[in-house]
């Protein structure tokens, strides 16, 4: 999953936060902050200070979870939605999950674009 965002300047590196909600809106797990993963993030070398998102631009972060229990590979229930706040924003939006994960919830930082993955 990616988070695109537009019309919005933000300093480059910060995080979602985002809460996993089961059926009923109750949160059942928060999303560990890692620079990058298997699908995307923050790429080697200097990053930029800022990301601006202008009219037109666009800036993301890579969501990624598991679809099992990585503790003892078992099934679990995938989450119904998730809840994204921005940094320094004071409201939050849930937005429905359409993928199978369940486990291991993890967002990566704010990266130019609309793929997750910095430039």
């Amino acid at each position: 999953m990616v988070a695109a965002l537009s019309d919005w300047n933000h300093p480059a590196g910060r995080v979602l936060r985002l809460e996993a909600l089961n059926d009923d809106g109750v949160p059942v797990a928060r999303a560990e902050h890692t620079p990058s993963g298997y699908f995307g993030g923050l790429g080697a070398g200097p990053q930029p200070a800022v990301v601006p998102v202008g009219p037109g631009a666009s800036a993301s972060a890579m969501v990624e979870t598991l679809a099992f229990d990585k503790t003892d590979g078992s099934a679990c229930t995938a989450y119904a939605a998730v809840r994204v706040t921005l940094p320094g924003a004071g409201g939050s939006t849930a937005l429905p999950w359409t993928s199978d994960g369940c486990g291991s919830l993890e967002v990566h930082p704010i990266v130019p674009g609309t793929h997750g993955r910095a430039p």
